[in-house]
């Protein structure tokens, strides 16, 4: 009975140390990401994989340069009455292109739990960013590694808040 209980942890620990290093963070990005995109379309976000409990969701945003729509499946971070992003990008040493696109065009859609949800993007920063950071962290320790990873380059926490529109 016990080691039923602990597989999963197991399996959940080498999961994360597995997405914590370069090739495996290719791998989330290059492969899993674009399975995740075609079913999370098709079932709005309720059918997607999951990173260490957290869900995913299916970020709708427009193309900062083409205007072209655009999804992309991220883990994301349940708070209260918002939703956290972190562009990571596995630890690159430049941020993903969804960043720059809710940088021009904040107000977006996400996917999740089967519903289509309006929010408005805003990136962190100070004290706030500071707070967010170690929430992230400590829900994903693969964070630290992309940070290390990242260089110079700090890694941005984005807030998502439910919108009218």
């Amino acid at each position: 009975m016990t080691e039923d209980i602990e597989v999963p942890g197991r399996l959940v620990c080498a999961a994360e140390r597995l997405a914590a290093t370069r090739q495996g963070a290719w791998l989330v990005i290059n492969v899993l990401s674009p399975i995740d995109r075609f079913v999370m379309r098709r079932t709005k976000g309720r059918q997607g994989s999951r990173a260490r409990g957290n869900p995913k969701l299916l970020l709708h945003h427009v193309g900062a340069k083409t205007g072209q729509a655009r999804q992309t499946p991220l883990m994301c971070l349940s708070v209260d009455d918002y939703w956290l992003i972190v562009a990571s990008k596995g630890g690159a040493p430049n941020h993903p292109a969804w960043y720059f696109n809710i940088k021009a065009h904040p107000a977006v859609t996400i996917d999740l739990n089967g519903q289509s949800i309006p929010v408005q993007a805003r990136e962190l920063e100070g004290a706030e960013y500071h707070a967010a950071w170690r929430l992230a962290t400590s829900r994903f320790k693969g964070f630290y590694t992309y940070q290390a990873r990242a260089g110079g380059r700090r890694i941005p926490l984005i807030r998502l808040d439910r919108s009218e529109s």
